[in-house]
């Protein structure tokens, strides 16, 4: 039921106010964009002030005061974001897009042109621009410094030094290893080696989310390490646990990550009150796999962190819990890094595991222990950031983050031109010639068009005129770092296929609900 007090718009007036939302995000966080962006200086209520060209960053801090207009600036920000979230970079790539397709959509609408027809050529489009990234315009990744290097220093917007230090990093960990970061205890950015495990388990509850920017939950060991308790059962009753165990921790403000085979609903939502109300650090976490699986993931946990495992949550008790120095829990995975005091018994559990593992038969069964094996001697590095003063430090984190995260990506599916390059190539070749009688044409062309935007932004941010059809022969692109015509393989200069893919799909998605959009209820 619409509020008697509520404000409305519907038709153009929605349509308008929501693409001055999106113009209002995209025309600064845009500014960022390739080596001669700007930076932007975030300012808090608190009085505290940082520099930043990270998009995720700058889009985080963007409103209005006009409820429709930041109706539009939430819902592109939101869709972009996701971008960072799956690909790790990529959001003013994203954001810009998403400006260029909806501001061409909103324009065809009014000259007549049915948003249902924009919508389908808008997904015809992305089919096809996914499908030639992939196919195409993608390149394996091979495992070694320079690749990494190369990807990573774009990232940090062609800062070598940190490119180097996430290249060194990914290199000590192994590629079935974990990069993490964090802030530095001094001024000095530099790369440990640590000791830790990866296991399939989720998030259960975006309740539990306390880092908003990575949309994960994570316990560090400060005054007290993180306290680990396993439970093989399903837990039922939190009395039992707040009886024997919660009320210490929460009196000694521990952190405790509680691992079960599951938990009632009852207990999750008390869970989730009772951190609210009593400023408690619980997390509850799934144990990975099924049945007997649960159990052997608890016993992997076991093994790292010296926790016992109790049958039941009746059982449990104090003396038992185990510890980590640190633990990231998100959407995909969990993190656990070994604290230094914790007498550790994975060799041996890792000795048992290979055992089994010879001795096994079935195929299926094999792959299960191998996988297993895999995340238990897994190797980890942390890249702990430093900075003369706290600003200094935060900007170098937001650029650390998007390196390693733009790593991850280019490992996992490869890597395409960068500087737009890839973009307008696919734009070339996919360019369709107007039809009258076929009314997705419009869309489909809008959405290939919005390719060309990225790298016309790029020679605004450089105040320079650098059409592609310029381009020499012998050359592949342009590097907006040294103002010159480039091999851009050779030179470094690449993306993520993965960032590009993902940046895309999500600015048609943005667009294709914007577009589709009657009306604003604001309440």
């Amino acid at each position: 039921m619409i509020q008697s007090n509520s404000k409305i718009k519907t038709d153009q007036d929605a349509q308008q106010s929501l693409l001055a939302g999106v113009n209002t995000l995209a025309n600064i966080v845009k500014t960022t964009l390739g080596p001669k962006g700007r930076t932007v200086v975030l300012y808090s209520p608190e009085g505290k002030a940082y520099t930043t060209k990270d998009g995720v960053s700058v889009a985080r801090k963007v409103f209005s005061e006009d409820m429709f207009i930041d109706a539009g600036i939430q819902l592109v920000r939101e869709a972009t974001a996701k971008t960072a979230e799956s690909a790790g970079d990529g959001t003013t790539t994203s954001t810009i897009l998403a400006q260029s397709l909806i501001s061409n959509c909103v324009e065809s609408i009014n000259k007549g042109t049915s948003p249902i027809s924009l919508k389908q050529g808008m997904e015809e489009a992305l089919k096809d621009v996914t499908n030639l990234l992939k196919s195409r315009y993608s390149q394996y990744v091979g495992f070694n410094e320079k690749s990494l290097t190369d990807i990573a220093t774009i990232s940090a917007n062609n800062d070598s030094t940190i490119g180097k230090i996430v290249a060194e990093a990914f290199m000590q960990a192994g590629e079935d290893g974990q990069v993490l970061f964090d802030m530095s205890s001094d001024e000095t950015t530099y790369v440990e080696s640590i000791d830790g495990m990866q296991i399939d388990s989720q998030l259960i509850s975006p309740a539990f989310i306390n880092n908003q920017r990575l949309q994960t939950a994570e316990f560090e060991e400060k005054e007290y390490k993180v306290a680990i308790l396993l439970i093989d059962d399903v837990v039922k009753n939190l009395k039992d646990l707040a009886q024997y165990i919660l009320n210490r921790t929460i009196n000694q403000q521990i952190p405790v990550v509680v691992f079960a085979q599951d938990f009632s609903n009852a207990v999750l939502k008390e869970i989730i009150q009772n951190n609210v109300r009593n400023n408690a650090q619980v997390l509850p976490v799934k144990a990975d796999g099924f049945g007997i699986g649960k159990t052997e993931c608890l016993k992997d946990i076991a093994s790292i962190t010296g926790a016992q495992i109790f049958d039941s949550a009746v059982n449990a008790r104090y003396e038992g819990l185990g510890a980590c120095k640190k633990i990231i829990v998100s959407k995909e995975k969990t993190i656990i890094v070994q604290a230094d005091s914790v007498t550790s018994t994975v060799n041996d559990r890792v000795e048992a595991l290979k055992t089994r593992i010879a001795e096994e038969k079935e195929s299926f069964n094999k792959k299960k222990l191998q996988e297993r094996l895999a995340k238990l001697v897994g190797k980890m590095s942390i890249i702990h950031v430093g900075g003369i003063t706290e600003s200094i430090a935060k900007e170098k984190y937001d650029r650390v983050e998007d390196a390693v995260y733009a790593t991850k990506a280019a490992i996992e599916e490869g890597v395409s031109l960068g500087g737009g390059v890839t973009y307008y190539n696919i734009y070339k070749k996919l360019f369709k010639d107007p039809d009258p009688n076929n009314t997705t044409i419009a869309g489909y062309n809008i959405a290939i068009e919005a390719l060309l935007a990225p790298y016309n932004q790029l020679c605004k941010n450089c105040n320079i005129d650098m059409p592609m059809y310029k381009c020499p022969e012998n050359c592949t692109g342009y590097n907006f770092l040294t103002g010159e015509w480039c091999d851009m393989l050779r030179d470094g200069i690449i993306d993520p296929t993965k960032v590009l893919r993902v940046a895309f799909e999500n600015a048609v998605s943005i667009a294709s609900l914007i577009i589709t959009t009657s009306g604003i209820i604001t309440l």
